[in-house]
């Protein structure tokens, strides 16, 4: 068996924990783009996560689904929704807690 990377749950309180964990869930940003003026799933739209430490960029499913998962909790984030023919969108959002931003709409 390799070896694997463990956590404390919260180490955020510093109360040093004895128990440690393997694969605690992390959180994730979840959307769904939409072109407006055509009332249709946007595929293949360029959606970019930019935070202090990290940028990730992907392309939206055929549903217009995208999805960021592993981030670390409670911080902040820039979510930039951009196609060519369409404004670019921005998103401010925190990780608290899990965040599904529903419906964006290109227009």
């Amino acid at each position: 068996m390799k070896n694997r990377k463990t956590e404390v749950m919260h180490p955020e309180f510093g109360t040093r924990p004895s128990v440690h964990y393997i694969g605690l869930p992390k959180r994730f940003v979840a959307g769904a783009v939409l072109f407006g003026d055509k009332n249709e799933c946007a595929e293949d739209v360029t959606v970019t996560l930019i935070g202090d430490k990290e940028k990730k960029t992907l392309k939206t499913d055929n549903y217009g689904d995208f999805e960021f998962e592993g981030l670390p909790s409670d911080a902040n984030y820039v979510i930039k929704v951009e196609h060519p023919k369409y404004k670019i969108q921005e998103l401010n959002v925190n990780t608290k807690v899990d965040v599904y931003l529903g419906e964006i709409t290109l227009g």
